[in-house]
């Protein structure tokens, strides 16, 4: 099911915050690896690492999880 929310920044921004280890982790969990590169799969890990989220970069303005 699409989901889309709208965010009042400049499109480079969202695309660092949501494409990089930086940009990961300035906002969701310090526990990121995430390279913006297509193809690549970005990691997650929340509580230890007990529950580790994925991130596919499938071009360069579409992910999926």
């Amino acid at each position: 099911m699409p989901h889309q929310i709208m965010i009042n920044a400049p499109a480079e921004k969202v695309y660092e915050t949501i494409t990089t280890t930086e940009g990961f982790k300035g906002w969701w969990t310090t526990d990121a690896k995430a390279e913006p590169q297509v193809g690549s799969i970005a990691e997650f890990g929340f509580y230890n690492r007990k529950a580790i989220f994925q991130m596919h970069m499938i071009c360069l303005n579409q992910v999926s999880w």
